[in-house]
């Protein structure tokens, strides 16, 4: 039969299709994991960012009451990447409510690095809102 092959080739097409897709789903549950391993959390937070899932955004924002600035200022970056806007609240409180400023046990330089990236992130962020409310307001 002529169409067998074809509708064949299209249900083949399909689960190839389903197979990429649990494919990609995965990472972000391999890696939440990791958040919590001391040895792991760096690379964990630097592949959410790459990821840019916003799932992954609920996993970050706890991070960033950690008392290193360096960490703070990754999981910051890793933020900036995805773009969500309910980083920004805290993003922005971290900023202006002094957060830096308390972290007294680590050199300047790292600190001064870290609130310079947070404050970079709120700037993505808020650039992506306004990109979207002016696609909102402008469809094509």
């Amino acid at each position: 039969m002529p169409g067998a092959p074809l509708w064949e080739d299209v249900i083949g097409n399909v689960r190839g299709a389903e197979k990429t897709i649990r494919r990609r789903m995965r990472p972000l549950e391999k890696i939440i994991p990791e958040l919590k391993d001391a040895e792991t959390r760096w690379g964990a937070v630097r592949a959410l960012g790459q990821i840019a899932d916003p799932k992954a955004t609920e996993y970050l924002l706890p991070l960033l009451s950690d008392p290193d600035p360096d960490f703070c200022r990754v999981v910051a970056e890793a933020l900036g990447k995805i773009g969500d806007p309910r980083a920004l609240p805290i993003l922005e409180k971290m900023v202006y409510g002094n957060k830096f400023r308390l972290l007294k046990d680590y050199p300047s330089k790292a600190t001064r690095r870290a609130e310079l990236e947070v404050r970079g992130t709120i700037r993505k962020i808020r650039r992506k809102i306004r990109q979207v409310q002016r696609h909102q307001s402008h469809p094509a």
